[in-house]
């Protein structure tokens, strides 16, 4: 299996406060970013509620008045699961049940890419997500602060069967998004050489 070496594109699916949240941060962190949801009218709000994080963050002066549309223009909004997934390096699904869940990992399983990383947000353990999703060593949990998109610690966990070079580029991840950074599982992770 060819392997992601670098975190370059994120794909964040669902596009409630959630999704619309970590789209903000990882756009901040200067990753260009696609935002799905079936629902075009999800899409809407999210677009909304991100222009509003942009303004408040312009006027709170976390963000120069110019950098204003790059941020913006760093988020792709699409309907199009194809489109969202096609060039991603990290896919982060939002759902909030398991059930639903699972459907998706398992549908964003057979859609992206073999090598993408698969990152899975609420209490739902990675390992029990894994199921019937190819290459289940490239999926772990991502524990976002709520309400986003306020700063707290942002947690990466591993199931059993992640893949330490994943966990290594989720770590990664979540320190590019200037959050403190939390590892909960039974994983050793080792300094890189």
């Amino acid at each position: 299996m060819e392997r992601v070496t670098e975190l370059e594109c994120v794909t964040v699916v669902g596009a409630g406060a959630r999704g619309a949240g970590i789209a903000w941060l990882s756009a901040l962190a200067g990753f260009p970013v696609r935002l799905y949801d079936a629902d075009p009218i999800s899409l809407e709000r999210a677009v909304d509620l991100l222009r509003g994080y942009v303004e408040q963050a312009v006027s709170l002066g976390y963000l120069c008045p110019g950098d204003r549309q790059r941020t913006l223009d760093g988020i792709l909004a699409t309907s199009d699961l194809d489109e969202a997934v096609t060039h991603a390096d990290l896919v982060i699904e939002t759902s909030s049940s398991g059930a639903e869940k699972q459907a998706v990992l398992t549908r964003l399983g057979e859609t992206c890419r073999a090598s993408a990383l698969l990152a899975t947000t609420g209490l739902a353990a990675p390992a029990s997500l894994a199921r019937g999703v190819p290459q289940p060593g490239r999926i772990f949990g991502l524990r976002v602060p709520e309400p986003m998109p306020l700063a707290g610690v942002l947690a990466v966990v591993a199931g059993p069967e992640t893949d330490p070079e994943a966990l290594h580029l989720a770590l990664g991840y979540a320190a590019r998004l200037g959050h403190a950074v939390a590892l909960a599982s039974g994983v050793r992770v080792e300094p890189r050489a």
